[in-house]
């Protein structure tokens, strides 16, 4: 698939209604008995965001960054991720994002043409309830990280059809 018949295809896709919960239940985690773990929150959860940028490779492939969290006291520690964090008082989803974005890796705003969100899913252990913001830069962004993953178009293929 080119680069631009996925931004084609994601266009169209994220216009429609999109399956939420749905297609989230099918991915939940389970351990080996079934069950399902216990977490209880006594407070609402925090908005946050993550930003899914795809660009064309030089190879030809389709890419996006993920990046490496720190290793810190904390439910994140260490994980592979989406640039992306906690919102700020007044910030929309993809502002969230796009700041997270260019705070984390050096990706300005300027450079991501926005396409749309995902449905926001529930991070149970660290309640957080977050935003997929699906946006494109045309080039490849010059990162300000080198903790960088990239993955090739296959995925993109699998995950739209």
């Amino acid at each position: 698939m080119t680069f631009e018949r996925l931004i084609q295809k994601l266009e169209v896709r994220l216009g429609q209604d999109l399956p939420a919960a749905l297609a989230h239940e099918v991915m939940r985690a389970v351990d080996a008995t079934g069950k399902l773990p216990q977490f209880k929150h006594t407070v609402p959860p925090k908005p946050s965001s993550v930003l899914i940028l795809i660009y064309p490779g030089i190879d030809g492939a389709i890419h996006f960054p993920l990046e490496k969290r720190a290793e810190y006291p904390g439910a994140h520690s260490g994980q592979i991720s989406f640039p992306g964090g906690k919102a700020e008082a007044g910030e929309s989803a993809i502002q969230t994002a796009l700041r997270e974005a260019e705070e984390e890796l050096g990706i300005h705003p300027s450079e991501v043409k926005v396409l749309g969100v995902l449905s926001n899913f529930f991070v149970v252990p660290s309640n957080f309830l977050v935003t997929p913001v699906v946006g494109y830069a045309t080039k490849r962004p010059q990162f300000a990280a080198d903790t960088l993953i990239y993955f090739e178009t296959i995925l993109f293929e699998i995950i739209l059809h």
